[in-house]
């Protein structure tokens, strides 16, 4: 009897290029049965379910908490603070480019910092991360984590930064990376920089405004919070400055006038603070992580309970 020849098998090298078109979310039932397939497959998946990270409460406990110590206890010296993550994980947030937080609580951002190696950031190659929370939108509910960021510790490496609500703007302070790139703040209703040393280091901050109307009415006091705030960490004005982008030009004569009358301030090349207003002739270039200006990032196009009019509308 003739032996049946053996099926062809695929180079792994094709394998690989197969397994690179598929989509974490879409394909994650056939990613997470690839993992255990081989070392080979396990490499290949993991590219792709961990390339974007969504962190939630939840998923950060499962991912980085053991044992069921309590999140709040973190150490203040290194070699008792870290959380012991296995090779492979750590092997798997290297393959992450992009990080995005919703909604996680101050214990959340003490257990990521007791997973980071010291010196080492835990993301090493995210180059975006993107920070929400719709808990704390407005100034009086926002709260700062009790503990001071540990000096040896970085999460990311050189990121593009995008936050959404005021909460988020706060916590983001407490998610250190080596380097700012491109910082963007977006449905942030009265920022009061002054009030947080963070940033303190960019090399571009965005301030998208919402409110035409509102930033019109309160922009000399914004003004003189970012000023507090640069005086504080750039005195010399060697950062550049810092951009609000109004997404119509329609009170850009209220918003200049009232500088104007309040503080002396004319629009001017050299000043630490500008103004650019979106019109037919100009448009602001969206921001790098969430790919919107004046429209919100991600799935937030919703009615949320107390949200400012301008949101809902």
């Amino acid at each position: 009897m003739a032996q049946q020849p053996s099926p062809p098998v695929l180079p792994f090298e094709l394998v690989q290029e197969i397994i690179q078109t598929l989509d974490g979310e879409d394909d994650r039932p056939t990613l997470l049965t690839l993992l255990q397939v081989s070392t080979g497959c396990w490499e290949a998946a993991a590219r792709v379910l961990y390339r974007t990270l969504v962190l939630t409460k939840d998923r950060i406990e499962r991912l980085f908490l053991s044992g069921g110590e309590d999140l709040a206890v973190v150490s203040d010296k290194p070699e008792e603070r870290l959380v012991h993550l296995g090779h492979r994980t750590r092997r798997a947030l290297s393959f992450t480019v992009r990080v995005e937080l919703h909604d996680i609580g101050d214990e959340h951002i003490y257990l990521l910092w007791a997973a980071t190696i010291p010196d080492i950031p835990l993301f090493p190659n995210s180059r975006q991360v993107l920070v929400r929370h719709y808990t704390g939108r407005w100034r009086a509910t926002c709260w700062f984590p009790e503990k001071d960021v540990p000096q040896d510790v970085d999460l990311f490496d050189q990121i593009d930064l995008c936050v959404l609500w005021d909460q988020a703007f706060f916590q983001s302070e407490f998610l250190p990376a080596k380097k700012l790139k491109q910082v963007n703040i977006h449905g942030v209703y009265r920022p009061n920089f002054h009030n947080t040393p963070y940033p303190d280091e960019w090399e571009e901050l965005r301030w998208f405004v919402y409110s035409a109307s509102g930033f019109a009415d309160r922009a000399a006091e914004t003004f003189d919070n970012v000023e507090k705030f640069l005086d504080d960490i750039d005195p010399d004005s060697k950062l550049p400055p810092v951009q609000h982008l109004v997404g119509t030009d329609v009170w850009e004569d209220a918003t200049l006038g009232n500088l104007y009358r309040e503080r002396g301030w004319v629009p001017s090349p050299t000043s630490r603070i500008q103004i650019s207003f979106d019109t037919a002739e100009w448009r602001a270039p969206p921001c790098v992580v969430c790919g919107e200006k004046f429209d919100f990032p991600l799935d937030t196009q919703v009615n949320y309970k107390g949200a400012p009019h301008w949101f809902n509308a």
